[in-house]
């Protein structure tokens, strides 16, 4: 774990050069693995009578689970399909059309991507190709990084990482850029586009809620049963709090849609917003008491144990340096 007692101490120890580790890590040895052909046997979730979604692997990308690792869903609208979050590679998007199909031939009226991370998007190509004039809508922050770089970043990293799950994929990017308060009507339906002040898993998230179906896409800015992401670099730990509590204070919403792992209620919610408080008042706690990351890590994973089997546990120590980062930028 990288140590740091300062902001200016971890700038001076090269956080380009940590970046790129991030990039380049191995996967983790618990990562699920899942034979190719049972990937496209992945089932269909109704949840309910116009809502779609397919439960992706919690893990990282590979050959064998097919890069399929997010959550892509989908809304069929009084005129069309309206798909949030397609995928991370053509291959996925080719699949998540392939279920649209078996529910309607209606044809897809808009894309939304959640965030910049390329497994929510990839699979834009998929279905860009199938709908050669349909809207792409994500946060100007996402478009403005995408455009900046971004995009052939996560290309490369997924290459490396699933090179033959990747292969056809080519980047199509958003090109409908969105502020946050619109409410979106796509097809006779309402997508009111919800988005934090602050910036939360990254600086480009938003919510999606289908009001007319009481469901509310969260992207990753909840996760159930998984500890965060691998780029916690990218993240603001109040700020994820903050955009839960708008998630939880939206009216008659039944039903939320995580990026990673399976829909649940407001009690799914409920517990991530646990996980990073806890985290938040664990770090606060140990920093006041004058004790560096590196000294209070055991005692803050010690504080999380009830979190022990969620799906990256086990990168929470890195977790703790960003964590201390933002305590110490909110004393000065």
């Amino acid at each position: 774990m990288l140590a740091t007692t300062t902001f200016k101490g971890l700038l001076a120890a090269g956080i380009a050069v940590f970046l790129t580790c991030i990039l380049s890590a191995p996967l983790q040895a618990h990562d699920v693995q899942i034979a190719a052909a049972d990937v496209k046997k992945m089932p269909l979730v109704n949840v309910t009578p116009s809502v779609y979604v397919i439960h992706g692997m919690v893990a990282l990308p590979t050959n064998e689970n097919k890069a399929f690792i997010n959550n892509p869903g989908f809304v069929v609208t009084p005129s069309g399909v309206v798909v949030i979050d397609p995928g991370s590679s053509t291959g996925v998007g080719e699949i998540l059309l392939d279920h649209i199909r078996s529910v309607t031939d209606k044809p897809v009226v808009a894309i939304i991507n959640t965030h910049v991370h390329g497994d929510h998007w990839f699979g834009n190509h998929a279905v860009r190709k199938a709908y050669p004039e349909v809207p792409i809508y994500a946060h100007e922050n996402a478009i403005e990084r995408i455009l900046n770089g971004e995009d052939q970043a996560w290309l490369s990293l997924f290459m490396r990482m699933a090179p033959t799950a990747m292969q056809g994929t080519q980047i199509v990017r958003p090109d409908h850029g969105l502020k946050g308060g619109e409410a979106l009507e796509l097809g006779g339906e309402t997508f009111n586009i919800l988005y934090p002040v602050q910036k939360a898993h990254t600086d480009s998230d938003i919510m999606i809620e289908v009001p007319g179906e009481q469901t509310l896409f969260l992207g990753d800015v909840v996760m159930n049963q998984r500890a965060f992401g691998n780029r916690p670099h990218e993240s603001q730990f109040s700020g994820i709090e903050e955009a839960i509590g708008i998630a939880l204070e939206r009216p008659n919403i039944k039903h939320y849609v995580p990026g990673h792992g399976k829909i649940g209620g407001r009690e799914m919610v409920a517990n991530f917003l646990s996980l990073v408080s806890t985290l938040r008042a664990s770090v606060k706690k140990y920093y006041d008491a004058g004790q560096a990351d590196f000294e209070m890590r055991d005692k803050v994973l010690s504080e999380l144990d009830a979190y022990r089997d969620w799906y990256g546990f086990d990168n929470l120590g890195r977790t703790i340096s960003f964590v201390y980062l933002e305590v110490e930028m909110d004393d000065f």
